[in-house]
This record gives C-alpha cells, sequence and structure tokens, in this order.
C-alpha cells in the first residue's frame, strides 16, 4: 500500500512483488498459500482487494497488476500512474497518510507539507497528461487552463512563483 500511494503521489512507477532487495527472483509461491484460487488470479483479486480497502477505487483504477514469469518463477508486476489530485492511505497505524517517493524510498510527508508538495508537482501530473498511464484523464484545453491556473494561484497564496506563470 505504501510503495503504490507512493507511486500515486510522485510520478508513477512500476513495483515488483516476489523480487527480493537483492534483486533475486523469490516468486509468489508462499503468498499462492493465502489466497484462493491458489494462482495468480487469486493473487491479484487479493491485492486489488486490499488496496481498494486502503486507498479507494478511483486511485486503484490507475493501476494495473499483472502476473510474469520471472527466471522461472511468477511474481506480480504492478504498475502505477500518477494520481493528478493525490491519494492518501489507510494503515494500520492511521487512517490518512501521504505518501510520496522520495529518492529510492518512499515516505510520509506531514500534513503540513502536502499542500506544498502537490503544488509543486509538474503540471503534466496536475492535469493527468502522464504518457502511457493506463485510465489517465485527457483534459480539454479549457480544462487544462484551468488547472494551470488553480495550480499558479496555489502557489502565490504559498508564496512561491513559477517561472514564466500567468
Amino acid at each position: 500500500v505504501k510503495t503504490v500511494a507512493g507511486f500515486l503521489n510522485t510520478d508513477g512507477g512500476t513495483l515488483l512483488i516476489g523480487v527480493g532487495p537483492d534483486l533475486k527472483t523469490v516468486g509468489l509461491d508462499q503468498d499462492y498459500e493465502k489466497v484462493k484460487p491458489k494462482n495468480g488470479d487469486g493473487f491479484v483479486n487479493r491485492l486489488t482487494t486490499h488496496l481498494i480497502n486502503a486507498i479507494g477505487n478511483v486511485p486503484v483504477s490507475r493501476t494495473r497488476a499483472r502476473i510474469v514469469v520471472r527466471e522461472g518463477r511468477e511474481i506480480c508486476r504492478v504498475d502505477v500512474a500518477a494520481m493528478p489530485d493525490g491519494v492518501r492511505a489507510k494503515t494500520s497505524k492511521a487512517d490518512s497518510v501521504f505518501f510520496a517517493r522520495l529518492n529510492n524510498s518512499t515516505r510520509a510527508l506531514p500534513e503540513v507539507d502536502v499542500a506544498s508538495y502537490l503544488a509543486t508537482r509538474p503540471s503534466h501530473l496536475m492535469t493527468g497528461l502522464t504518457a502511457g498511464c493506463p485510465g489517465a484523464p485527457i483534459p480539454d484545453a479549457k480544462n487544462r487552463q484551468m488547472v494551470q491556473l488553480e495550480r499558479n494561484a496555489l502557489l502565490r497564496r504559498l508564496g512561491r512563483r513559477r517561472p514564466g506563470a500567468d
């Protein structure tokens, strides 16, 4: 949940489940024992349900989970598109946490920093125009202009100004 939420709130990304931190393929056999049916379909269904419960249906619609074979073992590849408005996740410790990818890690941002973080995201994320993202809305020119004007107004309220804004 943490990594998927972080990808949604940053630039998107890909999570490989069944691959260790040393990049060795461990597979999903142990995970399959905990799901029904005990196969890739059962795993993806359980993962989807878990994500919906933690971050909601709309953010999960910006993910694509599929089983792929790597080094002779099944792993789950989860491609995540950036979420234009950001998303908060429900965790075992808190009902609303805003995660972001910072370099190679996912971190919880303090609530006081969230508005500033969202305001300084690249404009292609604010409008949902992330290349190759399944389900990304394609706003018309008027909608893009409105999003940009709202973003610039928020930046002014925060005391920042983008070069060439307005």
